[in-house]
């Protein structure tokens, strides 16, 4: 059997060191030798979202004396992402486009002043425009974030969804009653903004353990982040930003993968951790039965981002989120055993994993990355055990 997983020491190698002193480089050095670029074509200036007079007196007051930050900062994170190096190979395409290069997504990220000592873009929207089935991986400690309560409940009653509302700055963790109630209120105005049911709005939180969210400065910026959607890998990329918190560069990746005959479908997905725990979201438009997607999907999950073991962070907010919408209209994948779903699940699989090993590369206050394989177990339970046992000697 094979256990793997992704984790990462406290010695920051050099040509990490280089990457992030020289934060809009292009490329990405890992272990001594230059990564190749990004597939996403490399643009002269980013296009800014436009001043929104309704936000600017909370902002300014958030910040007190700390000045605006000029354009270019709020997207200032190289474009390089480092998952496309991670993801295995395999009858598939890498593509550029992020979580917006399925069919039927849109995305947006803007600088909403949640942090006052940031001058990042912090709260993000990803939109499907039609109902897309859900499904989940999620923190398993009792502690969990109000936003684990939240997006894992909607997913066992409603199984639908249109849109993820993302923001990091203030985990809502430890918080009670009133940050339950402000989960619930931030993706009500975020419903109310996309024109969608309440329900079908999911949430993930990142930040800072013990703080409510700041409605005040969230709140304003959703209809903003609303009106802004859009389909274009340059968004994508500005969400992707609004997830990094405080990593080096972002994390995003995209496949395409062809089912048999005609058909094609794509996957997208961009993820980072806080100190509150990993946060990823992947996008789909395959056309699958709903209990085949979430089969696929937990078994996904369970051989990337449940192998992890960073050597920092809480973990009680960890939230895997997947929308996949049909939008490709290809024949849909009706058989677990199927050629087509074994192929769709080795796609997701892999996309999953590039995007958990690049989470694990990035992580703050360590430099490098390191795969442990088990072999020879009983069982792969067993595989796991001595896994972490191995891995716990290095955190």
């Amino acid at each position: 059997m094979l256990a793997a997983s992704s984790a990462r020491n406290s010695v920051r190698l050099g040509p990490q060191q280089q990457r992030c002193t020289a934060r809009r480089s292009r490329v990405v050095a890992h272990a001594g030798a230059a990564a190749a670029p990004s597939q996403r074509p490399a643009a002269a200036a980013p296009a800014m979202l436009p001043a929104q007079p309704s936000l600017l007196p909370s902002l300014r007051e958030a910040r007190g004396c700390i000045p605006p930050p000029a354009e270019g900062e709020r997207f200032d994170v190289p474009h390089a992402s480092p998952a496309l190096h991670f993801v295995p190979h395999g009858p598939w395409t890498e593509v550029a486009g992020g979580v917006c290069a399925p069919m039927g997504f849109s995305a947006e990220g803007l600088h909403a002043g949640l942090c006052p000592t940031s001058r990042r873009a912090d709260a993000a929207l990803l939109c499907s425009d039609r109902p897309a089935a859900t499904a989940g991986h999620f923190s398993a400690n009792v502690l969990a974030g109000a936003s684990v309560a939240l997006s894992s409940g909607r997913i066992d009653h409603h199984q639908q969804g249109r849109a993820i509302l993302m923001h990091h700055s203030a985990a809502n963790v430890g918080t009670g009653h009133e940050g339950a109630v402000d989960a619930q209120q931030v993706c009500a105005a975020a419903a109310a903004a996309l024109g969608v049911p309440a329900e079908h709005v999911l949430l993930q939180s990142a930040g800072s353990l013990g703080q409510r969210l700041p409605l005040d400065r969230l709140l304003p910026a959703l209809p903003v982040l609303a009106s802004q959607l859009g389909a274009s890998a340059e968004q994508a990329f500005h969400a992707a930003v609004a997830m990094t918190d405080r990593d080096s560069t972002t994390k995003e990746a995209a496949l395409e993968v062809a089912l048999g005959g005609l058909s094609s479908v794509r996957l997208g997905g961009m993820a980072h951790a806080s100190p509150s725990g990993v946060q990823a979201a992947i996008t789909c438009d395959a056309a699958v039965h709903p209990g085949v997607r979430r089969a696929m999907f937990a078994r996904a999950a369970a051989d990337s981002f449940g192998l992890l073991a960073l050597c920092e962070g809480a973990c009680l907010n960890d939230s895997v989120l997947s929308l996949a919408n049909g939008a490709a209209r290809n024949p849909p994948v009706l058989e677990p055993t199927g050629a087509a779903a074994v192929r769709l699940e080795a796609a997701l699989t892999a996309l999953m994993q590039g995007l958990a090993k690049a989470v694990a590369w990035d992580t703050s206050r360590a430099g490098c990355l390191f795969e442990v394989a088990v072999h020879g177990a009983d069982s792969t339970e067993a595989a796991r055990q001595v896994r972490w046992l191995l891995c716990g000697m290095w955190r």
